[in-house]
């Protein structure tokens, strides 16, 4: 029997919060599943938003303090009792596998930051008000007024 299913039109999201390995090897006894390479997930603020089956291979991340996406897991499991439960959900660490990732693809993924060597020039801040208004906040236009 051979079932072909569509992708899907919209893709969905939801907020995770973090979960010990500790507390997510309580929830799922005896499992050698999760390791030092899994991050455990749990819903934010309703139980019933999770990962689910399907979703296998999608992206974990986390906004960085620049706000850039930064993918931090590549989601693996959610419990067998399914996807709408208090049940934590499993992330697979990348970069336990980065080495892996390149001998496959051929491409790096790792990135080195660089420390700026200079101090950045002042950054003129924008606010957008409730009427949506925008205010420029620089201090060049705060000696003119």
């Amino acid at each position: 029997l051979l079932i072909l299913a569509s992708a899907p039109e919209n893709l969905n999201w939801v907020y995770l919060t973090g979960t010990s390995n500790i507390a997510c090897l309580a929830a799922y006894p005896g499992s050698s599943t999760i390791q030092d390479t899994t991050i455990c997930a749990n819903a934010y603020n309703v139980s019933s938003q999770s990962t689910c089956q399907g979703d296998s291979g999608g992206p974990l991340t986390v906004i960085d303090e620049d706000g850039e996406l930064s993918e931090v897991g590549v989601t693996s499991f959610v419990s067998s009792t399914g996807c709408h439960t208090d049940y934590p959900a499993g992330f697979v660490r990348p970069g336990h596998y980065h080495e892996w990732y390149y001998e496959v693809t051929g491409i790096n993924f790792d990135w080195e930051y660089e420390q700026p060597t200079e101090p950045e020039e002042s950054v003129e801040a924008t606010t957008v008000g409730p009427e949506s208004s925008i205010e420029s906040s620089s201090e060049e236009d705060s000696s003119e007024k």
